[in-house]
């Protein structure tokens, strides 16, 4: 039986892609194709992710098991109408390969990258349309800081990682920008921080002549 195991399980998988396809062409399951597909690719993810469970070294496969997964979920989320989401989901499914690699092996620390970046792009198209104007893409941002923030303190390696704190800083005050001209304060804040620069350089000068 072991040697006919795969043929078995192609002509279980036929018969039932053509179940669903006549009942899909009676009327019966409209979405018929739609739900074949999708339950293909969640098998197709899930064999990766099993090649992983029986061997720990064989890290690549999550990213093709996850990404099949996310397929498999942004098919049946568009079908039920739900088709943000579904594009939200198929980005942090990529997202949560890239975090697994992280954990499966610490050393791979260059994978906290992409998975940081997709995780709040997912985050952007997610909540887009629920947040007025820039606040959204505040909040990507401040996402990609917080990336480089842990990538600098959880990466395990000898080389020197502060330089995270530069692109962690500057994607952070930018995020803090947007979401500041998302509640339209903008043009309150930057003339008070203005002015309160002004004071503080003043101040110092009296001081020092003192």
């Amino acid at each position: 039986m072991r040697k006919t195991e795969p043929r078995f399980i192609l002509g279980v998988l036929l018969i039932a892609a053509g179940g669903l396809f006549l009942l899909q062409n009676l009327g019966i399951i409209p979405e018929a194709a739609a739900l074949f597909w999708g339950v293909a690719f969640f098998v197709g993810g899930a064999g990766f992710l099993y090649v992983l469970y029986t061997d720990r070294s064989q890290w690549w496969a999550v990213i093709p098991g996850f990404t099949l997964i996310g397929i498999s979920g942004t098919i049946a989320l568009s079908e039920f109408g739900f088709g943000n989401a579904a594009g939200a989901f198929m980005l942090a499914m990529i997202a949560v390969a890239f975090w697994s690699i992280f954990v499966l092996n610490r050393e791979f620390w260059w994978a906290i990258i992409p998975a940081g970046i997709l995780s709040s792009v997912a985050l952007l198209v997610l909540v887009e349309p629920f947040f007025p104007d820039e606040g959204p893409v505040g909040l990507m941002f401040l996402g990609f800081g917080g990336t480089f923030l842990a990538m600098r303190y959880l990466a395990q390696t000898t080389a020197d990682m502060r330089w995270a704190f530069i692109p962690a800083g500057i994607f952070g005050l930018m995020g803090l920008l947007f979401l500041v001209a998302a509640v339209a304060l903008l043009e309150y804040v930057f003339p008070v921080a203005i002015i309160l620069a002004g004071g503080y350089l003043i101040l110092r000068a009296v001081r020092t002549e003192s």
